[in-house]
Parts: structure tokens; sequence; C-alpha cells
């Protein structure tokens, strides 16, 4: 995608799921915005600029992208979130210890906050549903997200993809969200702007 000028030159930090880390815990994202981030910055020089800063992750990691983004905007402009586990609440807000008993924990976070400069690209297969009808299934979580999301004025790209909520679906979805979400920073650098 470099290569043929679809996205910019990038920076790739990868991070491990640690057990926790992911379904919205505010430490683990004020550590990358606080450690991660600073130490990276340090190693290569890369721009800071959060507009062209992606968050991104599946499934968990996803949830963990869209909040860390939320409360961080100063730091990531951009969320991928492929499959996000937009079903799930942090346990500290759960009333049990099952921190999926409030599905569009998430998307309910949104609707009160002011608008942020955000942008995202959100996606989940057509397999990712509750086969009883309920509704906190990948699926419909993901499309309530980016109707909230749409309705409080933010640009969302969207795409449902055949699938299930597995890596071999992910693979190609993952060069979508990049596109969507670099694409344009890709033609400004080609032109030298």
């Amino acid at each position: 995608m470099i290569s043929e000028g679809r996205i910019p030159p990038v920076v790739a930090l990868l991070i491990g799921n640690a057990p926790g880390a992911l379904v919205c815990n505010p430490e683990f994202s004020r550590a990358l915005v606080t450690e991660l981030l600073p130490w990276a910055h340090r190693l290569y020089n890369f721009t800071s600029d959060p507009g062209k800063t992606v968050v991104a992750g599946s499934s968990a990691g996803g949830l963990a992208a869209t909040c860390s983004a939320l409360w961080h905007p100063e730091a990531f402009g951009n969320v991928l979130a492929q499959s996000g586990a937009f079903h799930r609440a942090p346990a500290s807000v759960s009333d049990t210890t099952d921190s999926n008993s409030e599905p569009n924990w998430v998307a309910r976070q949104f609707i009160p906050s002011p608008k942020k400069l955000l942008r995202f690209y959100l996606d989940a297969g057509s397999a990712e549903f509750n086969a009883t009808g309920g509704a906190d299934s990948i699926l419909f979580c993901t499309r309530t997200l980016r109707d909230v999301l749409r309705a409080k004025g933010y640009e969302v790209h969207f795409q449902e993809f055949e699938g299930g909520h597995d890596y071999l679906s992910w693979r190609g979805t993952l060069s979508d969200g990049l596109i969507d979400l670099l694409g344009d920073a890709a033609s400004k650098t080609r032109r030298g702007n």
C-alpha cells in the first residue's frame, strides 16, 4: 500500500493482548499516550499529529482503540476497529462480573460527549450476530455505534463483510481501513503538500 501510494509511510506499534487491558481500561489508554508513544518518538521520526495517527484493534482491541481515542483525541485522531467488541463494558461499570451485561456502553459514551476531532473505520462480519436475537452481537452493536457517531457528525467509514470473528476476515479489511483513514494523507504526500 505504501509503495503504491495508497497510504503514506507509517510506523506500526503492535501490542500483545494483556489480560484486562482491552476492555476500555483508562490506565491502558493512558499508558499508550504517556509511555508508548513517547518511547516510540525517541526511537523513530514520525508525526505526532493526531489527524495522521491511527489507533487500531480487532475484537476487544477495537473496543480499546475506540475508548483510547475518545479519552485521548489529542493523541489519536483516527480509529480503526475491526469487529470491535462493542457489546462489552468495563467491569467497573457493569453490575455483574459479566462485562457483556451492558451492550452498547461505548456508544452511550459518545452521546453526551462533545464532538471530538476523530474519524472512524468500523467493520463487522455478517456472521457476527447473536442467534437469539439479542442486542449484544458484534454486528448489531457496531451498527449502533456507527449510527450514533454519524448522528453526532463524525466521519465514519463502515464495512460489513461476509464472514465471522476471525483473522482470515480481518486481513483484508485492515488494508481497507488504513486506506480510508490515511489515503488522503498519501495523496497529499505524493503531491508534495
